[in-house]
């Protein structure tokens, strides 16, 4: 059976979703690198870098998702802005 989708509808929840994911990871990796500039205990040091490259990955892949000619973030968030 081919697959006739050519592109992805997102629901106004999903996309609020995605957005508010974006905006809490970029705040995480902030304040993760304020902590890691002034954090002694090698043990915390390990978890707060952890997180941080976790935060990191889920970025990459929202960017990589968002860069896809199938979905075009940008276009449907400057919509919403101006409905």
């Amino acid at each position: 059976m081919e697959n006739k989708h050519n592109h992805v509808m997102l629901t106004s929840s999903k996309l609020s979703y995605l957005w508010t994911t974006y905006l809490s990871d970029s705040m995480s990796i902030c304040i993760f690198k304020h902590f890691l500039q002034h954090i002694e205990d090698e043990e915390i040091k390990a978890i707060v870098t952890f997180a941080m490259q976790s935060s990191e990955n889920t970025l990459t892949l929202f960017v990589r998702f968002t860069q896809r000619k199938i979905f075009k973030f940008h276009k449907v968030l400057l919509k919403l802005i101006l409905i």
